[in-house]
């Protein structure tokens, strides 16, 4: 999947959670489909939108580091967002950090925390959708 591709998933989990009317259909034992709400399994599309969204963050990325330095590849998100600032500035690598650590907390289940609301997801989306704008507009990756 290309990032483009992952931000449109997302937006299709924000918008329908998964279903065109905003349930989700799941087989009975007799055949007939019951209609279950989307709040049951509303954590599952959050962080599922979440992993998609760093996702394209993350190939965006290593796509710009596989053109001009692909032994970064390996290396840890700490020093590909350093090279990032070095190439591209530090307001646009303070971003992108950001936003990547904001999803990254986002999408690791733990018991005492919420999981991420639509709401927020949106404002990440929009965040994504940004720096990856920004990265294909720099002239210098």
């Amino acid at each position: 999947m290309t990032p483009a591709e992952r931000l449109s998933t997302v937006d299709a989990l924000l918008v329908t959670g998964g279903a065109a009317d905003g349930s989700r259909s799941s087989g009975s034992a007799d055949g007939s489909a019951v209609a279950m709400p989307i709040a049951s399994a509303r954590t599952v599309h959050t962080r599922a939108a979440a992993f998609l969204l760093r996702r394209a963050l993350d190939d965006r990325l290593n796509a710009c580091l596989q053109a001009h330095r692909p032994v970064l590849l390996r290396c840890s998100i700490r020093t590909k967002t350093a090279w990032l600032a070095q190439q591209a500035g530090s307001a646009l690598a303070g971003r992108y950090a950001a936003t990547w650590h904001g999803l990254s907390l986002a999408c690791h289940y733990h018991c005492s925390v919420l999981p991420p609301t639509p709401a927020e997801l949106r404002g990440w989306r929009d965040d994504v959708a940004a720096v990856l704008r920004e990265l294909s507009e720099s002239p210098t990756l």
